[in-house]
């Protein structure tokens, strides 16, 4: 079985109004997401480590593919910068939904050796990897998807 790393588009980061919880000096827990856009082509689906956000027609979209391993919330707000407002002072964000991923990978030597059975997973709580079905989905949504991917074995023989 085959599952996809994906990488999608960076146009932010973590804003400085988010609520932060902290642990060994690494993120445990954002309570409060603030997403702070300095640009954007237009995808559906970001990120700015280790967060993930989707727009609200692509979340409506997976929720009915029924595919597993994720929930959206609305406990974000979009800003925009400085130098996203001088560069694009007409363009309105849509309505983006944090993505919360549940399922789980694990990876040695380039292979996915444990897998927790859902659609949509993170490897070491930042780097998100999907199903076959799941990236299908992406790829026939109709929505702006501009991710880059990786296919990467599933081996859970032996381990």
């Amino acid at each position: 079985m085959i599952m996809y790393k994906i990488s999608p588009e960076v146009p932010g980061s973590i804003g400085s109004n988010s609520v932060i919880e902290y642990e060994g000096g690494k993120i445990k827990n954002i309570k409060f997401l603030e997403y702070e856009f300095e640009g954007w082509f237009g995808d559906e689906l970001l990120t700015s480590s280790p967060c993930y956000i989707i727009t609200e027609p692509l979340a409506e979209f997976l929720d009915k593919s029924q595919l597993t391993g994720f929930a959206c919330d609305d406990n974000i707000k979009t800003t925009k910068s400085e130098i996203f407002e001088y560069y694009h002072p007409n363009v309105e964000l849509p309505t983006f939904l944090r993505m919360l991923i549940n399922g789980v990978v694990e990876i040695d030597e380039g292979k996915i050796t444990r897998w927790s059975g859902h659609d949509f997973c993170l490897y070491r709580n930042v780097m998100l990897y999907v199903t076959e079905r799941a990236f299908q989905s992406l790829k026939t949504s109709g929505k702006m998807l501009n991710f880059t991917y990786k296919e990467i074995e599933l081996d859970l023989q032996g381990h």
